[in-house]
């Protein structure tokens, strides 16, 4: 267990052994998970850029940065 993980344990609770709708625990558990999620994904793009040159040049705009998120948001929305 990582710090954060520790923290929201000790604030909120351990996590529930079943997601339940309207628990504050199981929401505070799940908006971590997405920031993970979401962490790992960026991780994952900026790695992938950084070793391919034709993307460096194809994304230097916010723009196109911006098309290729979106285009991977499913990625880390709620299933």
């Amino acid at each position: 267990m990582n710090y954060i993980e520790q923290a929201l344990a000790e604030h909120w609770g351990e996590r529930c052994p079943e997601h339940e709708d309207g628990c504050v625990v199981c929401g505070a558990w799940a908006q971590y998970d997405r920031i993970v999620r979401y962490e790992e994904l960026l991780t994952n793009l900026l790695t992938t850029i950084a070793k391919d040159r034709d993307a460096v040049r194809i994304m230097t705009t916010k723009q196109a940065m911006a098309e290729a998120v979106a285009a991977m948001k499913h990625l880390w929305d709620k299933p």
